[in-house]
């Protein structure tokens, strides 16, 4: 069995009964009361910490590059700022499962940067984190693409957390060969992102009902970046 075929049989086994079964709607999830603006440094009212903390890890796995509505920058986040309003914060319709509610901390976090008025810089004047650029060196490829785009179902306590991917060592010492140092063609990760087979291709855009997930085809850039990072050794 090809390591493309180990990894998809367990995400089958895995997932597929959990992303077909998942519903979310406001009636059926606790609804939390939005902790008020006050609450919130002004410190923390910039962009890149309402970036870090609420939009990268809980939206762009389904807004990132291909998604109908791309939120990967501040430019496109302000011209959305009407719609995000409403769907995250008005009708708590956003994230759609599988990905989890947003948190009270994070709606009031998100929350009083658009009451606001969404400033791309802290108004105490206090940068926000320093993304880290795309790159082929493990922290660059977890920052962008494996945290927001991969660890909604590959983390502890999600629907494929038996094949998780959190850390270095989860890549490289996985019995699935999701990363063989040295030889990106064979190793499993890079069989899943690239699509070699179509109906397997990952993060899938579909459930095991035929219904889209919302995730978005990693980038060229994205994929290339894991394959140079891999053929360099995956040692960084």
């Amino acid at each position: 069995m090809s390591p493309l075929d180990r990894i998809n049989s367990f995400i089958i086994t895995a997932a597929a009964g959990v992303l077909s079964s998942c519903s979310y709607s406001i009636q059926k999830n606790p609804v939390p009361s939005i902790p008020s603006a006050q609450n919130y440094k002004q410190s923390e009212l910039g962009f890149g910490n309402v970036y870090s903390r609420v939009i990268r890890p809980n939206c762009i796995g389904c807004h990132g590059n291909g998604g109908g509505v791309n939120l990967e920058s501040y430019a496109n986040i302000k011209a959305n700022l009407t719609k995000i309003y409403q769907a995250a914060i008005v009708e708590r319709k956003m994230p759609k499962a599988p990905n989890a509610p947003l948190s009270a901390d994070d709606l009031g976090l998100l929350n009083a940067w658009i009451q606001a008025g969404a400033p791309e810089t802290a108004p105490g004047g206090e940068p926000g984190p320093t993304p880290i650029p795309l790159g082929p060196n493990f922290a660059s490829i977890k920052y962008n693409i494996l945290d927001s785009k991969c660890l909604l179902c590959h983390a502890p306590g999600k629907p494929v957390a038996r094949i998780p991917l959190v850390t270095k060592d989860d890549l490289l010492n996985s019995p699935l060969d999701l990363v063989l140092p040295g030889n990106p063609d064979e190793s499993g990760i890079m069989l899943a992102i690239r699509g070699v087979n179509p109906e397997k291709l990952m993060p899938p855009p579909k459930d095991a009902n035929g219904s889209p997930t919302g995730f978005t085809k990693l980038s060229a850039q994205e994929i290339n970046a894991i394959a140079q990072w891999i053929t360099n050794g995956a040692n960084d």
